[in-house]
């Protein structure tokens, strides 16, 4: 039910384990990419996702919509030019009023002149990590706040152990906010992009 011969990518799986929001290049959408969702009722049955449904206006337009991450009421993703997906591109939000969408907003404190992608949020959503290459080629990025009403803080880069010269993106933090899963080009891995993860002290950050 979930996958097509179109592309279709970059799963994140609702904190309540019922919806499977992803970006799809399937036929019918409004761009390139357009963000999906499936729904399960049962959570602990890995097959019993329901036809995807297309999130729509004003999530997907006709530009390209990638990376998505639900905290409610908060749907975030980044969206760019739909002809040249690696540049450039913003973080996007849209508040929700139960199941509705908001219209989406450019998150200005995230944003930078260059391209900013793969929002991933704590579970307490004080904090934010990103993909950015606004101070070389990508690297991953965090910024916090202090109360979910609050504005985001000025990003800060993670430094050396975490980001290297060559493209280190796409974070994923883990559900209790100890584990951030990444994916780097750098050498001494088993191909072009794999997969890696960094563990951090519960509380280090909190």
């Amino acid at each position: 039910m979930i996958n097509t011969s179109a592309g279709d990518a970059g799963p994140h799986l609702s904190r309540d384990g019922h919806y499977l929001f992803f970006t799809s290049q399937r036929p019918g959408g409004h761009g390139s990419n357009d963000l999906n969702v499936s729904y399960r009722a049962h959570t602990h049955d890995d097959f019993a996702w329901e036809a995807p449904v297309n999130l729509g206006p004003p999530v997907n337009t006709s530009e390209a919509e990638l990376g998505p991450h639900l905290l409610r009421p908060e749907f975030y993703f980044w969206r760019g030019p739909a002809s040249t997906l690696a540049n450039p591109g913003d973080i996007y939000v849209s508040k929700m009023i139960g199941d509705v969408f908001g219209p989406a907003l450019p998150v200005a404190e995230l944003n930078s002149a260059g391209h900013d992608e793969k929002p991933s949020l704590r579970f307490d959503g004080r904090e934010i990590f990103l993909a950015s290459d606004r101070a070389r080629t990508l690297d991953i990025w965090v910024s916090t706040r202090q109360a979910r009403s609050d504005a985001w803080s000025a990003p800060v880069s993670l430094g050396p152990a975490i980001n290297t010269e060559f493209q280190d993106r796409r974070p994923a933090l883990s559900s209790d906010g100890t584990m951030l899963f990444f994916d780097s080009n750098r050498p001494g891995g088993s191909g072009n992009l794999d997969l890696y993860v960094a563990v951090r002290i519960r509380g280090s950050n909190e």
